[in-house]
């Protein structure tokens, strides 16, 4: 298992492995130094067990505790017709939580089978440690990097929280194409971070009500590249770096800044696009009042296959336009 794989792959190739491995239903509590989380397969069976229920509503790592002290580690018990192996995760000495394997009555646990999944867990905790690590620097990353949006959005109050409806857009039409929860994780960050290169350019230009001069224009054209420059000089944000980068390019190749076109455009890019481009027309701006919904609808439509990716637009426009309508109020 590699070391540098996303927390959430860690868990879900775990899962998988355990779950073809014993035919249970497998259920792992997890904790950082964050949050507390919870992962499992679809089945559900430890929903019905009152024992486990009861775990995780009140106290469950000192209750689990005080129990695996009174029983040994292998604890297979009868409940409602199932058996339940509880496996705590120790990683450096220290409990990190625990995983549930819960089987049907007729299917005990064999010793053998008890030795396989203690090494596969003993071995697979220093992967979640290190994924813990990679998550919690990324999040420290992010927090850095958003702290400049909102220095952005202090220059140019027509755009503040721009960026959170952006991302907001971005989700759902992300969620609509069927994206993994890490591509959509991906997607909001870089959709967050979209407008972080407008950091370096004055708020005159920003908040400017005549027509911009074409130098003026040309160091707003500037921003995606500003912001793939701060971006990717983060460690494990490069991939973010570069949706940034490409959100101003347009499907036939006419944007901006590498004029790139088609799918050579990153996907996650052409889908910012179309949020971006949304929320701008019905934004007031120094310059202008804000279009109606019904007006941004339209404008979309019409650059369908010239600004904007048939594809995405065609998910874009499947979204309940209530949904869409809550953000663009927010």
């Amino acid at each position: 298992m590699r070391l540098d794989l996303d927390f959430a792959d860690v868990i879900n190739k775990l899962i998988t492995l355990l779950e073809g491995l014993t035919g249970g239903d497998i259920f792992f509590v997890l904790k950082n130094n964050y949050v507390e989380r919870h992962y499992y397969t679809k089945n559900g069976i430890w929903k019905k067990i009152h024992f486990i229920k009861q775990i995780l509503k009140e106290n469950k790592y000192r209750k689990l505790n005080h129990m695996l002290k009174e029983y040994p580690v292998y604890y297979p018990f009868l409940l409602k017709g199932n058996y339940c192996y509880i496996i705590p995760i120790i990683i450096k000495n220290s409990l990190k939580g625990y995983t549930f394997i819960v089987r049907e009555k007729t299917r005990e646990f064999k010793e053998q089978e008890i030795e396989v999944i203690n090494n596969i867990l003993s071995q697979a905790g220093v992967v979640i440690e290190n994924s813990f690590l990679i998550e919690e620097t990324h999040a420290m990353n992010f927090e850095i990097v958003k702290s400049l949006v909102k220095a952005i959005e202090a220059k140019d109050t027509y755009t503040k929280g721009h960026s959170q409806r952006v991302a907001a857009i971005s989700n759902l039409i992300a969620k609509e194409m069927g994206f993994t929860p890490q591509t959509m994780k991906k997607i909001d960050m870089a959709a967050v971070l979209h407008d972080v290169g407008k950091i370096g350019i004055s708020e005159k230009i920003l908040n400017k009500v005549e027509r911009l001069t074409e130098e003026e224009y040309n160091q707003i054209r500037k921003h995606p590249e500003n912001g793939y420059e701060i971006v990717s000089q983060i460690k494990n944000m490069l991939q973010i770096a570069e949706i940034i980068k490409y959100h101003h390019e347009k499907w036939d190749g006419t944007g901006y800044p590498e004029k790139l076109e088609g799918e050579f455009i990153p996907i996650e890019s052409r889908i910012i696009s179309v949020a971006d481009t949304f929320d701008a027309i019905t934004s007031d701006r120094s310059y202008r009042k804000g279009a109606s919904i019904e007006k941004a609808y339209e404008e979309i439509m019409i650059n369908i296959g010239k600004q904007f990716d048939p594809f995405v637009v065609k998910n874009f426009l499947n979204i309940e336009r209530e949904k869409i309508i809550k953000i663009i109020k927010i």
